[in-house]
């Protein structure tokens, strides 16, 4: 029996784990406009922004209410042109379930 409980708690964890590794999410698409926030092991997240500058002038990402504070806002640089700009980030956060969640926002500036 102790063989069993400690062979099925391995599949549980492995599961857990597997199904937990990333999470990836296309939060904005239009174009060559882009954000996306990716989950990696329910406390680290990636974000990124891009943006073209025939549409506007640059993007942001913003990170609030995690363990690691509020980023405020990280703006790319600013494009005028066909070329695109882009911003990136790695928030962490905390495995507390009881802490506040995560929040990401992002945004564009029009030209």
């Amino acid at each position: 029996m102790k063989r069993f409980l400690k062979g099925f708690s391995v599949l549980v964890i492995l599961a857990t784990l597997l199904t937990t590794i990333a999470y990836a999410a296309v939060v904005y698409e239009s174009g060559n406009n882009l954000v996306t926030n990716t989950e990696r092991w329910q406390y680290i997240y990636d974000g990124y922004g891009q943006c073209q500058g025939t549409s506007y002038k640059n993007v942001y990402i913003r990170y609030s209410n995690g363990a690691s504070g509020d980023t405020g806002r990280l703006y790319s640089q600013n494009t005028y042109d066909y070329t695109i700009a882009t911003v990136s980030y790695t928030y962490t956060d905390t495995l507390n379930p009881f802490a506040p969640k995560v929040q990401f926002n992002y945004g564009f500036t029009a030209k």
